[in-house]
């Protein structure tokens, strides 16, 4: 990194990894659900910081749908589902997860 400089999500890779295309957050007594199609080109970000003033103390989740060697003039896309529902474990979430990939099938 270049000096006087602070990290950045595009510059700061996390050495962790997913593997379901998926993530949640709390809200209250809410979760927010982004569940995504693919891993492939699919990047979450977060900043513990906040997405800025004035919700700086909470963190920002986020996601980049990156394409390395892309053309010109060519469609790149995915599909994503939110849920936005009442808080429940880890086992509803995965679940609600899999409910919605059945259904990409059809």
């Amino acid at each position: 990194m270049a000096p006087n400089t602070r990290p950045t999500l595009f510059k700061s890779l996390s050495p962790l990894r997913f593997s379901d295309p998926l993530y949640y957050g709390y809200f209250g007594s809410h979760q927010y659900i982004p569940m995504f199609d693919r891993t492939e080109g699919i990047r979450f970000s977060h900043s513990p910081s906040g997405g800025g003033p004035p919700s700086t103390t909470e963190p920002a989740w986020d996601w980049q749908f990156i394409i390395p060697e892309y053309e010109v003039a060519q469609e790149y896309g995915y599909r994503a589902r939110v849920a936005y529902r009442e808080r429940c474990s880890r086992e509803e979430v995965m679940q609600e997860y899999k409910n919605w990939r059945t259904t990409l099938r059809k």
